[in-house]
């Protein structure tokens, strides 16, 4: 079965909701809250108990405010109980309101010295009031197992750094470095921006070219260009911005820095106090999660960094991706429109909003934006690039077509070798008609990436569809099914293969299975319904069309449905003589073709 994938909100858990810790929060993010803020203002609930199971739904639904108010209002009528303390002071963090849970975490102290979330806290608000000997106390007792071995040497090497500890700051981040290898390029990173900030220019040079040879992320490039640009060597910094922007050519990123380059004016250090390196350090983390998957933990440390530096402009695009990926799309949209168009960030962030639009079913606002960014900005193809992929949501697949022609033909090298890029537009093309088009581009995206499930099931499934390529696009399902067993599209597909070629037997087995998988599906489920037809089950049959009919949204799967259900399943559609060279070897039930 054919099915667009997208990336798949992600459900607050309870757990890894109570976890996270954040910035303050603004009075338009708190006001974005969903429907159980809805319920709080309208005065319920009235008890505690109430208050506790709303706040526990809250974080269920990932509304992470409305989660701290009701469990602040729980906890106000049981001010004692060390559970619900817990779970009052996690979510106020996670919400962004750090300084109401800084005295529910000394009363957590009190009770529970091993509660490190709590030690962290008030260890960053040390920080954030200037007072790093404080900080650096509380952290070196924290005890480091878990993920707080990679975090505490990066906090507890920027306090030292502000009591003029240079030594123990270097010994800190030391110990993450042989703490884990894969840290190494974090540790030295940060090495370097600890020494230039003490202003030791020499050993600040030697750990730059030393970090700068690891790897050459953003913060590091912006970092060591303004380095060296400060001590009069732009041969050198303008060579690494520009070494950034060709490997990284759609991102916009050093673009700034390279015209204060070319107007002879010296920027300021991206690190200015050791508060600023803490941030940085939790960002950097944060993207690192974020990357690897764990995305719970990443919207931990992106709302730590903020707290300590809210004008963090990437780390705010980070924070309103992950409340995007949570489903709070007003959350999200509140902080990218927050973000200053003007920083490096700013453009990434206005893209992002447009999509926020369109998943908030604001679409002309989502078209205008990203209409006025492609006029803004002639020679780059990122906006027409979402301009296609939302004309492809709203199905109006010849725009979608179109905006990805005009995207190409302004960055032709960058998106040749794309095969997201290619799949996309090959979806469009295929849904637009134009088949010999599509066929190339998905073509050449399995060549790009031939271990995609989906991909490899849309081109797979649109050869079996067209009666064209049938072995190789049912080795193509067969291969998707492989790399994702449970999947019920992929399932679905192989079951329109069986029926499509005449193997009706396993191609009612196999739909039912798929429905199984996605009971709710209507494409699925009219499948089903096809091949019980086919098979002589008419009851089944008329039964499995009207539950697909009940789910159904496409007006042409709807008329489809109601044609069947009238008069019945007048063409199977079944290809004659298909059967494939592989099933005549098996020698199977249904070997023999089913004429029309």
């Amino acid at each position: 079965m054919v099915r667009q994938t997208g990336k798949a909100a992600l459900s607050g858990m309870l757990l890894a909701a109570a976890l996270a810790i954040g910035q303050p929060a603004t009075a338009d993010e708190r006001a974005a809250s969903s429907s159980m803020r809805t319920i709080a203002s309208a005065g319920a609930p009235q008890t505690h108990a109430g208050a506790y199971l709303a706040g526990s739904l809250a974080l269920v639904e990932s509304d992470l405010d409305a989660a701290a108010s009701f469990l602040s209002f729980a906890l106000a009528h049981d001010p004692t109980n060390p559970s619900l303390m817990r779970r009052t002071f996690a979510a106020l963090l996670s919400s962004g309101r750090l300084e109401e849970g800084i005295d529910i975490a000394a009363r957590l102290l009190a009770i529970d010295q091993e509660n490190q979330l709590a030690h962290i806290a008030v260890a960053l608000h040390d920080g954030a009031d200037g007072d790093y000997t404080a900080a650096a106390d509380r952290l070196d007792a924290i005890e480091r197992n878990g993920i707080s071995r990679y975090v505490l040497p990066l906090l507890e090497g920027w306090a030292l750094a502000g009591v003029g500890d240079r030594d123990g700051a270097l010994e800190s981040l030391g110990d993450l470095r042989t703490e884990n290898a894969g840290f190494r390029p974090v540790a030295e990173m940060h090495k370097a921006l600890v020494l230039d900030l003490l202003g030791e220019d020499e050993a600040a040079d030697a750990a730059y070219r030393a970090a700068l040879d690891l790897g050459r992320p953003l913060g590091l490039v912006e970092a060591a260009g303004a380095f060296y640009q400060r001590l009069g060597d732009t041969d050198r910094a303008r060579a690494i911005y520009e070494d950034f922007r060709e490997n990284s050519p759609q991102s916009m990123a050093v673009d700034a820095a390279l015209e204060r380059l070319q107007r002879g004016e010296d920027p300021m250090p991206v690190i200015e106090t050791p508060q600023d390196g803490m941030a940085e350090a939790l960002f950097q983390l944060a993207t690192i999660f974020q990357q690897e998957g764990a995305s719970d933990l990443g919207l931990i440390y992106v709302r730590l960094a903020l707290y300590l530096n809210p004008e963090l402009s990437f780390a705010r695009v980070l924070l309103a991706d992950l409340l995007s990926d949570r489903g709070q799309h007003e959350a999200a949209l509140v902080v990218y429109r927050a973000t200053d168009p003007n920083t490096p960030a700013g453009w990434s962030a206005r893209l992002r909003a447009a999509v926020s639009l369109g998943e908030l079913e604001r679409a002309d606002e989502a078209l205008a934006l990203l209409a006025a960014m492609a006029e803004e900005q002639p020679q780059r193809s990122e906006p027409l690039v979402e301009l296609g992929d939302l004309q492809r949501s709203m199905k109006r697949f010849d725009e979608a077509v179109r905006s990805y022609d005009d995207a190409a033909a302004r960055t032709p090298q960058a998106l040749e070798d794309d095969w997201i890029f290619l799949y996309k537009r090959g979806i469009a093309l295929e849904r637009s008609q134009q088949w010999e088009r599509a066929e190339v581009d998905l073509l050449r995206a399995v060549d790009l990436n031939p271990g995609h499930p989906h991909l490899l099931n849309y081109l797979g499934y649109s050869w079996i569809d067209r009666g064209e390529n049938l072995e190789r696009g049912e080795a193509m399902i067969r291969r998707a099914i492989e790399l994702l067993p449970n999947d019920g599209y992929l399932i679905d597909s192989l079951g329109w293969v069986y029926f499509r070629t005449g193997r009706l037997e396993r191609a009612v087995e196999t739909l039912e299975q798929a429905v199984e998988l996605r009971p709710e599906d209507p494409v699925i489920n009219d499948h089903l319904g096809d091949a019980y037809w086919t098979v002589g089950r008419r009851n089944e049959a008329y039964f499995q069309w009207r539950r697909a009919l009940r789910n159904a949204e496409d007006r042409e799967l709807v008329l489809a449905i109601e044609k069947k259900l009238a008069d019945g399943l007048t063409d199977p559609g079944i290809i004659r003589g298909a059967v494939s060279r592989s099933e005549l070897e098996e020698g199977g039930e249904n070997a023999q073709p089913v004429a029309r």
